[in-house]
């Protein structure tokens, strides 16, 4: 085996074709590749406001199972690293673009870690306990 060569993601245009490759489920058989399109660049998986992961959206399959597994082009290059998908929606996978990944792994490379700024503040919800605690009477606001 030889290691795969990267692309440029930040080349990827929309409705260019792409390949998923990964082993859903676990299933035996070896790999699987699925095929579809870039179907939209940039787009921001969120887990709270104000928190953001650019990823690829395909819709090549992203099974179970494929996540970690590469988006290829079809070159054959890396652009992208499988990661999630919507358990209600069909036909719709995300990726994180390589150049991204690369850059995670260099610094982890570097420094053992992902350095990232932080301002030292964090946000709470409000339980009715903390809320009593500290006198809190407003049921709303930031």
């Amino acid at each position: 085996f030889r290691p795969a060569d990267f692309a440029n993601s930040d080349e990827l245009k929309v409705g260019q074709p792409v390949l998923a490759i990964g082993n859903p489920l676990g299933l035996p058989g070896g790999p699987t590749v699925t095929s579809g399109v870039v179907s939209s660049l940039r787009r921001n998986l969120t887990r709270w406001p104000g928190d953001g992961l650019p990823v690829i959206q395909t819709d090549a399959a992203v099974n179970p199972g494929n996540s970690g597994g590469p988006l290829v082009d079809l070159r054959g290059r890396v652009v992208a690293i499988n990661t999630a998908t919507i358990p209600f929606a069909e036909g719709i996978g995300f990726a994180i673009p390589i150049n991204a990944a690369l850059g995670v792994a260099r610094q982890i490379l570097e420094h053992g870690h992902v350095q990232r700024p932080w301002l030292g503040v964090a946000g709470y919800d409000v339980s009715r306990r903390l809320a009593a605690y500290y006198g809190i009477t407003s049921r709303s606001g930031v």
